[in-house]
């Protein structure tokens, strides 16, 4: 098997045990035990379990973002798509929560072992920018700079997705999201 092969298995094999177990569980025995390697496998590819958890997250938000970019629509109004784009990431989180929950474990991981902090940081900063492209994509004009719209939108929805996974009530991450949109159409500079 390849390195890049070799990588890509025990990426696989972390997010999963990571999924299923959570982050504390997901030792580099339990990774390896997971994709059928021994531990010389792993320390081949990696060199320790902390750079391969760095690896799950950008792969994670990588393919979150690939996902989410596969819904945007045109010809909509700005108040549709911002909704539509709320409506997106919950029926993500709904269609596979163990991903969005191994995400918030991840960075609470980082956040609180020493020399990993950079990887939160770099965790929302890559939301941040997925978040600008689409409020730049609607061709609207806002009230303030696109960044900080882009950051309350990131904010808003972890805080959907945090309700959501505490209460499994999509009924009322709907409305939640329907708040969201109308705060965030309320910055949108009037035609």
């Amino acid at each position: 098997m390849s390195a890049l092969d070799r990588k890509s298995v025990l990426l696989d094999a972390a997010a999963a045990v990571i999924a299923r177990d959570g982050v504390a569980a997901a030792s580099t025995r339990a990774i390896t035990a997971e994709a059928g390697m021994s531990l010389a496998s792993f320390h081949y590819v990696f060199p320790s379990r902390d750079a391969l958890l760095a690896e799950v997250i950008e792969r994670t938000l990588d393919r979150e973002f690939r996902e989410q970019s596969l819904v945007a629509e045109s010809g909509l109004s700005v108040e549709e798509r911002v909704y539509r784009g709320f409506c997106a990431s919950l029926g993500l989180l709904a269609e596979r929560p163990e991903v969005e929950l191994s995400m918030f474990e991840l960075m609470h991981y980082a956040l609180r072992t020493p020399g990993l902090e950079s990887l939160a940081r770099r965790q929302y900063e890559r939301y941040w920018e997925a978040a600008e492209r689409i409020v730049v994509e609607t061709g609207v004009r806002w009230d303030r700079p696109t960044y900080e719209i882009a950051q309350v939108v990131v904010a808003m929805n972890d805080g959907i997705a945090l309700a959501w996974l505490a209460t499994r009530d999509t009924e009322a991450a709907l409305r939640m999201a329907a708040v969201a949109t109308a705060s965030i159409c309320g910055m949108a500079v009037p035609a």
